[in-house]
């Protein structure tokens, strides 16, 4: 038995619809910023998150499901999104001023280490990446979702160690520290 391919769609949508409004909400009011990454960097970023979006929504990939979809693995798949988008907006309320949707440092910048930090030194990616796959897992479980999947966090990893480029020589004693005791996107694993 599986859930209507329609009714879990328009979950997924309300979810990121969520997950859209908040930021768009909480963008503002952030501290001013004193570094940016370069232009040139900014466009390899958005390039290649233009050219993902682009491909996997016209790939066509003939095949069969990776794994049998079912109603637990749709309900799974909302938790997952569902927990993956909780997990960017703690972090991301925890993050508060020193937000940017750039790679940029914030004037007075901060080395958050609570909430969601104390797990991973990237939650708000960690997030995208667990609601990314709960909507593969919900909606789209073909090679399409999985190489969807493996696009997104590819470029989130980039996009951490951009960060760390940044935040390293800002925090050259503590932002070491952190790096050995924090993993990166995946609690005690990467």
């Amino acid at each position: 038995m599986v859930l209507n391919s329609k009714l879990v769609a328009d979950c997924l949508w309300a979810l990121w619809l969520i997950w859209g409004v908040y930021w768009t909400v909480y963008s503002f009011g952030n501290k001013r910023t004193v570094y940016r990454q370069s232009r040139r960097s900014r466009l390899l970023y958005f390039g290649f998150a233009f050219v993902v979006i682009v491909a996997v929504r016209h790939m066509t990939i003939p095949g069969t499901p990776i794994f049998q979809e079912t109603i637990w693995t749709q309900i799974g798949g909302l938790l997952l999104c569902a927990a993956g988008i909780g997990t960017t907006l703690w972090a991301r309320r925890i993050l508060g001023s020193n937000w940017s949707g750039l790679i940029t440092l914030k004037e007075n910048h901060e080395l958050i280490r609570t909430g969601p930090y104390r797990f991973v030194r990237h939650p708000i990616y960690s997030g995208l990446i667990l609601a990314v796959a709960g909507s593969v897992i919900a909606a789209d479980p073909f090679l399409r979702g999985v190489i969807l999947l493996a696009l997104v966090a590819i470029g989130l990893k980039l996009k951490s160690l951009g960060e760390e480029k940044i935040l390293i020589p800002q925090f050259p004693e503590s932002y070491p520290i952190y790096k050995r005791e924090v993993k990166s996107l995946i609690p005690f694993v990467w």
